[in-house]
C-alpha cells in the first residue's frame, strides 16, 4: 500500500467561511481612511457641542450622540475627556495654517495667503472660543495647563517655520508682540461678535502681520506694504 497521501481539496466556500470577519467594532479593524473619517466625525461633533452648548455639555456620551456613533467608537480614539479636549483644539488648529505635516503642497503660496490663513480663525471666532473653553477645563483638569503651554509653543514654532520658508526670520521680541496681538484681537472679536468687530479684527490683523514682515525685511513680499 502506498504511503503517499492524497491531498484533499478544500472547497472555496469553506475557505471563505473560515476567514475571520472584520466587524464594525473595534475601529482598528477598519481601513485607515475609514478610521480617519470616524475620528474627524467625532471631533467635528465635539466642536459643535462645545460651541453650541458650552464646556459643561462636552461629555463623551453627548459627543457620540451628536456624531451618530456608539460611545465605544469615541472611547477607542479618546479614552478620556482630557484626550478629547486636546484633540479638539489640535483638530481646530489645523485650519489656522491649513498645513498638514508632510504635505508641502498645503503650504501657503505667498505671505499674503499665509496672512489670510491666520486671519480666518480670528474672524470666525472658533479658535478663541475653544481656547477659552480649554482654560475653563484646565481648572478642572490641571494637566491641561502644561499641555496648553506646549500647544502654544508648537503653534508659534509652526508660524516661525512658515515665515522662514519665505526667507524671513523675525526678531523674537517682534514675534512675541505679534503673537500676543493676535490672541488679543481674537478674544476681543469673540466677545463683541458683530460685523463691525470682524471688520476691525481683520484690519488689525493685517496691520500686525504686515508690520512683523516689514520689521523682518520682507515688506516687498506683501503688495501694498511700504518699505
Amino acid at each position: 500500500m502506498s504511503l503517499a497521501r492524497k491531498s484533499r481539496k478544500i472547497p472555496p466556500s469553506s475557505v471563505a467561511a473560515a476567514a475571520p470577519k472584520c466587524e464594525p467594532l473595534p475601529p482598528a479593524c477598519a481601513s485607515t481612511d475609514r478610521g480617519a473619517d470616524t475620528r474627524s466625525r467625532l471631533l467635528e461633533a465635539a466642536i459643535r457641542v462645545l460651541l453650541a452648548e458650552g464646556m459643561h455639555a462636552l461629555s463623551q456620551t453627548r459627543v457620540a450622540q451628536e456624531a451618530g456613533l456608539r460611545q465605544s467608537h469615541l472611547t477607542y480614539y479618546f479614552p478620556t475627556r482630557v484626550d478629547l479636549l486636546k484633540a479638539v483644539v489640535e483638530f481646530a488648529d489645523a485650519s489656522i495654517i491649513g498645513m498638514v505635516e508632510g504635505r508641502p503642497d498645503a503650504m501657503p503660496r505667498s505671505l499674503t495667503d499665509f496672512r489670510d490663513r491666520l486671519v480666518a480663525p480670528v474672524i470666525d471666532r472658533k479658535m478663541p472660543r475653544l481656547m477659552l473653553a480649554m482654560q475653563v477645563a484646565a481648572d478642572e483638569e490641571p494637566e491641561l495647563h502644561e499641555w496648553m503651554r506646549g500647544f502654544d509653543a508648537r503653534m508659534q514654532a509652526r508660524v516661525v517655520a512658515v515665515m522662514a520658508g519665505f526667507g524671513l526670520r523675525p526678531n523674537p521680541r517682534d514675534f512675541a508682540l505679534f503673537h500676543a496681538s493676535m490672541i488679543g484681537i481674537a478674544v476681543q472679536n469673540a466677545w463683541r461678535h458683530d460685523e463691525a468687530s470682524a471688520h476691525e479684527a481683520r484690519r488689525l490683523m493685517h496691520a500686525a502681520f504686515d508690520r512683523l514682515v516689514q520689521d523682518a525685511g520682507g515688506a516687498r513680499l506683501i503688495p501694498g506694504v511700504a518699505q
